[in-house]
């Protein structure tokens, strides 16, 4: 038998665990691995940890046959690449003289022997494992499994296969894969293609001689867990539900987070805790095999040979340009003369520097860009970087641009309104004990903000507050303020987001102030952000700071919480209905019985039927999988979150270790207003002023470039519209995210650059209706 892994480097110590759990239990089997990176400057660890024995052999990617070998790499990302290597190299192996051939992704362990597979392949050509071998009717597993899982991705997890090329089939199938792979192996949604995978739906159609493994060992990974029950035996054996060796786990997602993530949410109520041993298990074996020497290791193909960083927009503008490939057989070389590719790229998007009057001294030695890239390579970068320093001169000084709107005389307090704005409110402006703890004494919202500058030219960082200063959330006089602009420009209350882990709260402070002084006279309602606090910012998934617990005890104690401001008069209901929104809805375990446990418990201490509204995040669409009454817009989750709107290579960044997607706002608020269609189920619309979270992730901040409060009126102006046309009278309400997210850039309170010209634009918007 021989297996093939495909790894770039940061997967080294992956695939070294899985090379010797197949070792433990198959010492005559043959272990290839398929290196789809290069050596140049990892060089001599790498190769040393290559060349120990725990390989059987070593492949580079450029040594497989394929025709302008470097530009149909350069095609690929590098996830992309990782699975296009599988089918030609199948075909490299079978020309070998090899037959029974297994791939195995790398981030895969063998638990028990493979004995069986042997058998399997002396009777069929293809074997494949499902994704899924049952079925649940638990709202969030049909989303994530099914709906988000199998059905986006296909419906046999290619982190294994096994073909006999001595079987007729199994040399067509080879063929076959092998040629799609090569041609068609990319992450691309919209034209049906999720890499090699969803290619593999049409063996059942094609080939006759293929078997799908129904035994549950095999392939087990978080998208089936809900289906297999994880034990040991009496002899110590891992099993599955119980009659079954554990044959194989997939640790997918385990650099993400998300696949731990999931585990968490999974093993919460004390099932399947087996399965979160196994993970601290492999967590333990990927440190014993360098997993902190290698894990961060960037792929060589992910730079030009100037280490200029490639873009996912350049990848794709040569893979669907002949000419270009025809032209540039080797896209990564920066030719002397003609400057290759790149050099072409950047003449194709100019700089907006080059034509500014700035000018750079030709023989200077000095590298002022951060970059390994020599001096006469880096022009056009040092005019960026220039040009990004100018625009912070000149908001250091506080300059009033024409952008700048002053503070109206005009006020819309009292005036009935056909459509009720309503903002998210952000309480993380004062400190907690717990904050300084986690990330630094005296730690708010405001130290993320002013740590962020521009990343391109144009990049308006960092976001500076105006009228309310960096203000802290204890004084009561703060909030008065805010309600009174909030007021005078049309807006008719806060949506306060409320943290509730397990009974325990943080940031309750600014809520709990607004709600004991009831002077206050502005409506409110309750966000539930029922998700765990990790140290995102820092990069750290998995490092969770504070963990949601959901069963049925926590579910009555919630609501419990909520009671005194559900009965306070100022709470935003519809037909008398309390609404309750809450952050992921697709995280409750059981959402049927919890909502089933808010209403009885709503209608027991008479608070009214609690109108339950689901954000639209991380996928999540329809409200009906959850139970809840409607779904509310939040972007820029999900259909905002596009690579149709991503503008990355036309902005010119400046910071050379930027790695984050910019997208287009005004192509986000076309899209909004006049292209997207409507749902079949109840929605609120929400619109976002400006999102820019550099401040929380330093070189990976999302941006939506280009924002404006015009193009902010735009988008306000098309959704009411749309909630007056589709919305009975008490239900015409629009959120707007937000108030004062100033670490995402997304904020109507007024600032330095634009004053109150987005409180201006959502008051002109208000009256026009």
């Amino acid at each position: 038998m021989d297996i093939f892994t495909s790894i770039t480097a940061n997967y080294l110590p992956k695939a070294r665990i899985l090379a010797q759990s197949i070792k433990n239990y198959h010492t005559d089997w043959t272990f290839h691995l398929l290196l789809s990176d290069k050596l140049s400057g990892k060089e001599p660890d790498l190769r040393k940890s290559l060349q120990d024995g725990i390989f059987d052999r070593v492949v580079m990617v450029d040594e497989l046959d394929i025709q302008d070998i470097y530009g149909w790499i350069f095609k690929h990302t590098v996830v992309e690449l990782c699975t296009a290597v599988k089918g030609p190299f199948l075909q490299q192996l079978i020309r070998e003289g090899h037959n029974k051939i297994v791939y195995i992704d790398p981030d895969i362990v063998i638990l028990n022997p493979l004995n069986d597979l042997e058998t399997l392949l002396n009777e069929h050509s293809i074997l494949l494992t499902p994704h899924l071998l049952n079925y649940t009717d638990d709202p969030q597993s049909i989303h994530d499994n099914e709906i988000a899982g199998t059905l986006r991705h296909g419906t046999f997890n290619l982190g294994f296969m096994a073909v006999n090329a001595a079987r007729e089939e199994g040399i067509r199938f080879s063929e076959w894969w092998g040629k799609r792979l090569q041609d068609y192996c990319y992450a691309d949604y919209d034209q049906g293609l999720f890499t090699d995978q969803k290619w593999c739906d049409l063996i059942p159609s094609y080939f006759e001689d293929f078997y799908v493994i129904r035994d549950p060992g095999y392939n087990v990974a978080s998208w089936n867990l809900d289906c297999r029950q994880i034990s040991f035996d009496g002899g110590g054996q891992l099993m599955v539900n119980s009659n079954h060796p554990l044959r194989f786990y997939h640790f997918t997602g385990y650099d993400s987070g998300a696949g731990i993530n999931v585990i968490d949410r999974l093993t919460s109520t004390g099932n399947n805790a087996i399965v979160k041993e196994l993970w601290g298990w492999y967590k333990k074996q990927l440190s014993a095999y360098g997993q902190d020497k290698w894990g961060k290791t960037d792929s060589y193909y992910n730079f030009f040979n100037n280490g200029q960083k490639i873009t996912n927009e350049m990848r794709r503008v040569y893979r669907n340009s002949i000419d270009l490939q025809t032209l540039y057989k080797n896209p990564y070389e920066i030719h002397k003369h003609t400057g290759g590719f790149y050099a072409w790229w950047l003449k194709q998007y100019p700089i907006k520097s080059e034509d500014s009057s700035i000018r750079v001294n030709q023989g200077s030695e000095q590298n002022l860009t951060g970059s390994n890239q020599p001096p006469n390579k880096i022009d056009n970068l040092i005019l960026r970087q220039a040009e990004t320093y100018i625009q912070l001169l000149k908001y250091e000084n506080n300059e009033y641009t024409e952008d700048y709107v002053p503070l109206s005389s005009e006020s819309l307090i009292n005036i009935d309104l056909p459509v009720k704005a309503i903002a998210f409110y952000l309480p993380q402006f004062h400190p907690i004990a717990e904050n300084d703890v986690w990330w630094g004494k005296g730690f708010t919202e405001w130290a993320n903000v002013t740590r962020a500058v521009p990343q391109f030219p144009g990049h308006y960082q960092p976001h500076l507050p105006g009228e309310l200063g960096f203000y802290d959330l204890r004084l009561k006089e703060v909030q008065y303020r805010q309600i009174e602009l909030a007021k005078q420009y049309g807006l008719k209350g806060f949506a306060f987001y409320y943290y509730w882990f397990g009974g325990k709260r943080l940031l309750e402070y600014p809520i709990e102030q607004f709600f004991k002084d009831k002077d206050k006279d502005f409506s409110f309602c309750l966000c539930w952000a029922n998700e765990n606090w990790t140290r995102r910012w820092d990069g750290m998934e998995n490092d969770i700071l504070m963990q949601q617990v959901h069963n049925p005890e926590t579910d009555i104690k919630f609501i419990k919480d909520l009671e005194p401001y559900l009965r306070d008069d100022r709470y935003i209901r519809i037909k008398d209905r309390p609404i309750i929104i809450v952050y992921r809805a697709s995280l409750l375990p059981e959402p049927e019985n919890t909502v089933n446990r808010w209403r009885e418990y709503c209608s027991k201490h008479k608070l009214g039927n609690p109108y339950l509204i689901a954000a639209q995040t991380f996928s999540f669409e329809d409200p009906r999988m959850v139970n809840f009454d409607a779904a509310i817009e939040f972007p820029p989750h999900n259909q905002v979150f596009n690579t149709r709107f991503q503008i990355n290579p036309l902005v010119g960044v400046s910071n050379p270790k930027y790695d984050s997607y910019i997208f287009s706002y005004p192509d986000v608020v076309k899209y909004k207003v006049f292209e997207e269609a409507d749902p079949p189920y109840n929605l609120f619309k929400t619109v976002f002023p400006a999102w820019d979270n550099e401040p929380r992730k330093p070189s990976r901040g999302t941006v939506f470039a280009n924002s404006s409060p015009e193009f902010y009126k735009q988008w306000l102006q098309g959704s009411c519209r749309w909630t007056l046309k589709n919305k009975p009278p008490e239900e015409r309400l629009v959120f707007i995210n937000a108030w004062n997210e100033w670490a995402e850039g997304a904020h109507l309170e007024p600032d330095r650059k634009y004053g109150y010209a987005y409180l201006q634009a959502t008051m002109d918007t208000l009256k026009s209706l």
